[in-house]
């Protein structure tokens, strides 16, 4: 009797663990093992750093935007009146005087492309300017609304993290590369700038220098270095010379250049006509002015 229940209970035992076994290694069923939890544990940190750090993308957006917003005074998160309208004011009168200048200006090519390239930049501030502190109302709840529901939003599975994580990330990379682009062109604007104002420069020294030689006709001049000297006051009258080996090379310096060629090559042409000045040809080939005194001290 005792074998028989033993041997009952033996098997029901059996079955009942068969049983457990059938029903939990079903196909919806799922495995559950220590490596099953470990798996979890670690998908769960994952979703949790994503959103982190996708969080974390979003308030630096939020930072980077309200700074420079606010240097232009059209953060609509505060008031920034009197900032904006100091550049208001600037971007008005600069943009309408630019604009009065192409009017006023010869509607030639590079009046009109230098005018156009330096001021719809300007204009372009000014327009975005003013449309965002028209609509600053509805921009503060859009910016409000969108701070509240990134930073309360949860995301479930790990594909809408991504997407949210990637988009967090252009905002930064977007400010980065404008500044880049900003800095470099405002360098580049200026450099500029420089390079004309220096070739300017030189331009007027040549003027000066030829000027100041035509009013000098009394006595010989001596060059040295490409600077002028003053006429050499000498009692004992011997040959000198003042010879050009080179001709002028005049490159398009500023606007005034082609007026400057012109005049200089009349002063050369009624030195010529004066007897002053004898073209002559040098020993490679290069036509050039040249006064000289013969053995009567009579110029020829």
């Amino acid at each position: 009797m005792s074998e028989r229940r033993k041997f009952n209970y033996s098997s029901n035992s059996y079955t009942h663990i068969a049983t457990f076994q059938t029903e939990f290694t079903r196909e919806h069923a799922q495995r559950f093992s220590r490596q099953s939890i470990a798996n979890l544990r670690r998908d769960k940190m994952e979703k949790d750093s994503i959103e982190e750090e996708g969080i974390a993308n979003v308030q630096k957006s939020f930072l980077w935007s309200s700074r420079l917003l606010r240097c232009m005074g059209v953060w609509p998160l505060k008031n920034y009146f009197p900032i904006f309208l100091f550049f208001f004011s600037y971007l008005c009168i600069h943009c309408t005087l630019t604009l009065a200048q192409l009017i006023s200006a010869p509607k030639t090519m590079d009046n009109v492309v230098s005018n156009i390239a330096e001021n719809i930049l300007l204009t372009m501030t000014l327009t975005k300017i003013t449309i965002t502190r028209i609509n600053r109302e509805a921009l503060r709840k859009l910016f409000v609304e969108i701070e509240e529901y990134v930073l309360t939003e949860k995301y479930e599975t790990t594909e809408e993290k991504l997407t949210f994580l990637n988009y967090t990330k252009l905002p930064p990379f977007f400010i980065a590369m404008i500044g880049c682009s900003m800095s470099l062109e405002e360098v580049l604007y200026y450099t500029n700038r420089l390079m004309e104002g220096i070739e300017c420069v030189q331009t007027i020294r040549l003027e000066i220098i030829f000027t100041s030689y035509e009013d000098d006709q009394s006595g010989p001049v001596e060059f040295d270095n490409n600077v002028l000297k003053r006429p050499l006051q000498s009692d004992s009258r011997t040959t000198e010379a003042f010879e050009l080996s080179q001709p002028i090379a005049v490159d398009n310096y500023c606007p005034q250049l082609e007026r400057l060629q012109n005049t200089l090559l009349k002063k050369l042409m009624a030195l010529v006509n004066s007897k002053h000045v004898i073209p002559l040809h040098t020993n490679d080939g290069v036509r050039g002015p040249r006064i000289t005194k013969d053995n009567n001290n009579q110029l020829c």
